[in-house]
């Protein structure tokens, strides 16, 4: 995930008419199929469920692994 989409996500997130949705695709290049869906993501962050690390955006459901997998504090304003 790239920061300009998650600065997308937040956008959404605080939008009343925007939803903002990750899938994961596997097996692409024989056999696409849908194997995950993150909804809202900047809003499961928030809640906790959701973290990060800023170096390389790499996004995965569940409580934060360590503290080198925190946001930067102005989302958690």
């Amino acid at each position: 995930m790239t920061a300009r989409e998650w600065e997308k996500a937040r956008e959404c997130h605080q939008s009343k008419d925007s939803v903002f949705i990750v899938l994961r695709i596997g097996n692409a290049t024989e056999k696409p199929r849908i194997v995950d869906r993150i909804i809202d993501p900047f809003g499961l962050y928030l809640a906790g469920q959701l973290g990060y690390r800023a170096q390389d955006m790499r996004v995965y459901v569940g409580a934060t692994r360590d503290s080198s997998d925190t946001m930067i504090n102005e989302y958690q304003k």
